[in-house]
C-alpha cells in the first residue's frame, strides 16, 4: 500500500495558503489544527485508489502527484465536516466532529478547504491542459455531490404515507447515492489518475463507479448499526435517513398495518417501531454484498481489470 505523507501535504498546503495575500499566523494555524484533528483516523481509500490507478498506467508515482491524490481526502474531509454538523453527529473516526471543538465556524472551514483544493491542482498540475481537465472534473463532481446531499435531506418533508413512499423508494435511495457517494469516492479518483497521465477514462468507469457506489454507501448503512466497528455515532433511524434498509422497509409495505406502523415510526421517530424489520434484513448483508459485488466484476476488462480489482478489493475489505 502507498505511503502517506502528512506532513509534506501540510507543507503543500502552507505554501500555497501564504502566498495567498492577507494570510496570517491565525489563518496557518487553523489551517494545521484542521488537518491534526480531522485527518485522523482517515482510512484514505480514494487517495490510494488514485495512487494505484496512476501505477497500472504506468505513471510516476512521486510527491507532486501524491499531494494531488489527497486533495480527493480534503474533499472527503470537507463533506464530512458538514455532515457532522447537519447531523448533529458526536463522533467521527473515533474522535469528537470537528465543530463539536471550534463550533459552527466549521462550515467555514469546510468551505475553505473546497477552494484550497483549485489552488492545489493549478500548482500541482504537470500542466495548463491537466489542470483545466482536472479543475473540470472536480467541480462537477462536487456539483453533481451536493445535489446528492439535497436528496439525504428529502426525509424531512414526509407528512403522510403516500410521501413517504415517493421519497423512500429503492430508485431514490440509488439516485442520491451515486450522486453524493459514487462520483467523488470511485468516479473522481480514477477519472483524476487517467487526466493526470494524459490518457482517456474508460468508457464504462461511470455504470463501474455507480454500482461500487451504492455497494460502498450500502455498507455504511449495514455498519451504522454497529458503531463498535465504524467508531461513529449512528443516528440514521432517529433522523428517518434515507438508507437501504429504510426503502426497502417502505417499498415491501404492502397492507394497511405496515403503513400504519411505517407512520407511527415517522411520527414519533421511535427506531424500535421498524427495528424487527431492520434486524431481520441485517441478515441478508452478506448475499446482498455478492450481489453487488457480481454486478461490478462484470465491467473487469483487459484494460481496466487491475484497476477495478483493486478498487473493489478495497472496499470489500472496508
Amino acid at each position: 500500500m502507498f505511503e502517506i505523507n502528512i506532513e509534506k501535504f501540510k507543507e503543500s498546503m502552507l505554501s500555497i495558503l501564504k502566498e495567498i495575500e492577507h494570510t496570517d499566523t491565525h489563518c496557518i494555524t487553523r489551517l494545521l489544527n484542521i488537518i491534526d484533528k480531522t485527518f485522523i483516523g482517515a482510512k484514505s481509500y480514494r487517495f490510494y485508489t488514485f495512487l494505484n490507478t496512476l501505477k497500472e498506467l504506468g505513471h510516476t508515482i512521486d510527491d507532486n502527484s501524491k499531494v494531488v491524490g489527497f486533495c480527493i481526502e480534503v474533499l472527503q474531509t470537507a463533506l464530512i465536516i458538514s455532515d457532522d454538523i447537519i447531523d448533529n453527529s458526536e463522533i467521527r473516526r473515533g474522535h469528537p466532529c470537528w465543530y463539536k471543538l471550534v463550533g459552527l465556524n466549521a462550515h467555514k472551514d469546510a468551505i475553505f478547504l473546497l477552494l484550497l483544493i483549485k489552488k492545489i491542482l493549478k500548482k500541482y498540475s504537470l500542466n495548463s491542459k491537466s489542470y483545466t481537465n482536472l479543475l473540470k472534473v472536480y467541480e462537477n463532481v462536487l456539483l453533481k455531490t451536493i445535489l446528492g446531499e439535497l436528496h439525504d435531506v428529502l426525509p424531512t418533508q414526509c407528512t403522510d404515507f403516500e410521501n413517504i413512499k415517493k421519497v423512500y423508494s429503492i430508485q431514490n435511495y440509488k439516485t442520491m447515492v451515486i450522486a453524493k457517494t459514487a462520483y467523488y469516492t470511485i468516479y473522481l479518483p480514477i477519472y483524476m489518475a487517467y487526466i493526470y497521465s494524459d490518457k482517456v477514462p474508460p468508457k464504462n468507469l461511470l455504470p463501474f463507479s455507480e454500482i461500487m457506489g451504492i455497494f460502498m454507501q450500502f455498507k455504511d448503512d449495514y455498519l451504522n448499526f454497529f458503531p463498535e466497528k465504524t467508531k461513529k455515532t449512528s443516528n440514521d433511524l432517529q433522523e428517518c435517513k434515507l438508507t437501504w434498509y429504510l426503502s426497502h422497509l417502505v417499498e415491501e409495505s404492502k397492507n394497511e398495518n405496515d403503513k400504519i406502523l411505517i407512520l407511527q415510526y415517522f411520527q414519533t421517530k421511535d427506531e424500535n417501531i421498524v427495528l424487527p424489520f431492520i434486524k431481520k434484513r441485517l441478515e441478508l448483508f452478506e448475499e446482498e454484498s455478492e450481489v453487488f459485488l457480481s454486478q461490478a466484476r462484470r465491467y473487469l476488462d483487459e484494460e481496466t481489470r487491475k484497476i477495478y480489482k483493486f478498487c473493489i478489493e478495497l472496499f470489500e475489505n472496508k
